[in-house]
């Protein structure tokens, strides 16, 4: 860090052109505190010997300067470590005049009688985020993991009936891994144009692509139709989640489905489970067919399959 000069600070937001470990440490933190996570709050001094004798917080909740403020006006040399201060002479031993008695000597005993016998270590630097207060790996990955990674509390939906490329994809989908042009275009690679190819009129991100596309639109109505399901308007995966879990078997579907159903279901029944993973199997499987037909010849076979479905 010495070699490194003003440059080597944790906080410095330009390090030099010079590659090293310490100035890649710099280049990571700077990384995830873009990603909102700032590794310096974790980062707590632990007060000791090495701390400022008047400005700084080692002897109870407020510093010396507001617990003797006579003291602190007649010392000459502010800005003495602890440790220092201790070692040349006693208390009083930079004071620019004797002291007066009254509040400077009742002041001077009492500071005196707080500070007789005690013995401070050295000053340390603490890492919050584990309970020795020592910096370790596994903290830090944890720390990554909850804020980068989805949430846990939504499972992963892997179904049986689809082959598993399609649970794959429809995992990516979910995770927002997919490569579209606005993520390509956000890792740097240069694209001709980061408009959806299907629509031309907004950028091509998870979003759009699956859920919000006029083209997409049409082939989720198509399917829903077809299951005699209303249709939604739709503009995430958790929308769309939020959705399937929550619709309901038509008339005319639970009329056909009942009496495969035992004991027989009422109207306000929810989709059964096998219906769900059909129509899920369905509707993916299209859009999967939809996201590799991004160009306009396989556009065009698509829109006359939409039109003929």
């Amino acid at each position: 860090m010495t070699s490194n000069g003003n440059h080597g600070a944790l906080n410095c937001s330009s390090p030099n052109s010079r590659r090293s470990p310490w100035l890649d440490i710099i280049h990571e933190t700077n990384s995830l505190l873009n990603k909102g996570i700032d590794l310096l709050t974790f980062i707590r001094k632990n007060v000791r010997n090495g701390t400022l004798f008047g400005d700084g917080t080692w002897l109870g909740e407020k510093s010396l300067k507001y617990q003797f403020s006579r003291l602190y006006a007649l010392d000459e040399c502010k800005l003495i470590t602890v440790a220092e201060k201790t070692r040349h002479g006693g208390l009083s031993s930079f004071y620019r005049r004797p002291r007066r008695g009254g509040a400077e000597e009742d002041q001077q005993s009492l500071l005196q009688a707080r500070v007789t016998d005690l013995v401070l270590p050295q000053d340390r630097w603490t890492w919050s985020l584990d309970s020795s207060c020592d910096y370790s790996m596994k903290s830090i990955r944890n720390l990554i993991d909850d804020y980068i990674l989805p949430s846990k509390y939504v499972p992963t939906r892997w179904v049986k009936v689809i082959p598993i490329k399609i649970n794959i994809f429809a995992w990516r989908v979910f995770l927002d891994k997919l490569h579209t042009r606005l993520d390509l275009s956000f890792r740097g690679v240069v694209v001709s144009s980061i408009l959806c190819p299907l629509c031309d009129a907004s950028v091509e991100s998870s979003s759009h692509l699956f859920f919000t596309c006029p083209l997409v639109c049409q082939v989720r109505s198509k399917v829903s139709h077809w299951w005699e399901l209303d249709d939604t308007v739709l503009h995430s995966y958790d929308g769309w989640l939020t959705w399937f879990n929550n619709i309901r078997l038509s008339k005319n579907l639970k009329a056909l489905y009942q009496s495969a159903c035992s004991p027989p279901r009422s109207p306000s029944s929810p989709l059964p489970p096998n219906i769900k993973k059909m129509y899920m199997s369905k509707a993916t499987h299209k859009l999967i067919e939809l996201h590799i037909s991004r160009n306009n010849k396989l556009k065009s076979k698509m829109e006359a399959l939409i039109h003929d479905y």
